[in-house]
């Protein structure tokens, strides 16, 4: 059985057409440029998420970063599970436990004076829990959990 050139043509041009769509829809799409402009590897800070535990564990705490780090879509790929940004002032709600990726150096929280595995983070403090490459460290903190809706607690 043979295809007349006029469908053949049709078919090239449906196929041009259905593949011209779905680039359009992934370059509108958040994930084509998930490591563009990025100067810093998400691999270290996945690899500490990542042994942290899979979320839905027993025991499993929320990871949080500071800022927006977080919401790279390259780090959530890569730690396997959705990282939090840390509240961004104090009269926000913390959980009363969690874990925080943090690059030492980068200035967030103080580190306890004679004791460099603790570290005070708002009203929480927290214990170093892991180093990983690149500077990057796990620290596991604990903390009153406050509610801003709830001031009394």
């Amino acid at each position: 059985m043979r295809q007349s050139p006029a469908r053949r043509r049709l078919g090239l041009g449906l196929l041009l057409l259905g593949w011209c769509t779905s680039l359009l829809l992934f370059f509108l799409s958040p994930f084509w440029n998930w490591e563009l402009n990025e100067t810093s590897s998400v691999l270290p800070p996945a690899e500490l998420a990542r042994q942290a535990g899979k979320p839905g564990a027993a025991g499993d705490l929320p990871i949080h970063m500071p800022e927006r780090q977080g919401q790279r879509p390259s780090l959530r790929w890569y730690a396997e599970q959705e990282i939090f940004n840390l509240p961004d002032s104090p009269g926000d709600h913390w959980p009363s436990r969690f874990r925080v990726l943090l690059r030492r150096g980068d200035g967030h929280g103080t580190v306890e004076p004679g004791n460099p595995g603790r570290l005070r983070l708002q009203d929480s403090t927290c214990d170093l829990e892991a180093l990983g490459d690149d500077n990057w460290q796990r620290w596991l903190c604990e903390g009153p959990a406050k509610d801003p809706a709830n001031p009394a607690r």
